[in-house]
Parts: C-alpha cells; sequence; structure tokens
C-alpha cells in the first residue's frame, strides 16, 4: 500500500527507496529534481500512487539511473 517501496537501480548499483508520510514523498519529489511530481494528480497521495504504481516506478527508474548511489544518498 506504500508507493514507491522498492529498490531502484542508480549509476553504480541500487538504492532503497520508501515514502511512508506525504512529507517524505514531498522531500524525494525535490531531491530528484522533479518537485512537479508532488503536485502530480496521479500521484498526490498514498491512493493515487497506489493506482498508478507503474507509471511513478516507470519515472523514479529512470531518474535513479542518472546518478550513483552516493550522490543520491547525500541529496
Amino acid at each position: 500500500s506504500v508507493v514507491p517501496c522498492e529498490l531502484f537501480p542508480t549509476a553504480d548499483g541500487w538504492i532503497f527507496v520508501m515514502c511512508i508520510t506525504a512529507r517524505f514523498w514531498t522531500s524525494l519529489c525535490d531531491a530528484i529534481g522533479r518537485p512537479e511530481l508532488s503536485f502530480d494528480a496521479r500521484f498526490k497521495g498514498f491512493a493515487e500512487r497506489f493506482a498508478n504504481r507503474d507509471a511513478l516506478v516507470d519515472i523514479l527508474d529512470g531518474e535513479f539511473r542518472r546518478a550513483g548511489g552516493d550522490e543520491w544518498m547525500g541529496r
């Protein structure tokens, strides 16, 4: 029921991401340089992210591949 909650490939390995609160979701969107995702109707709340999981995972998968794990953890 929590999306995202999974491993994503990075440029040099993998990173585990889990957004169990709305604040974590907003922070993640900011950290990946995609703040608009937090306002996207498909991903605004828990139910919407769950219903649109495949679309969201595709977006996040592409974003996390852009940098290595150390960079993402630093953000």
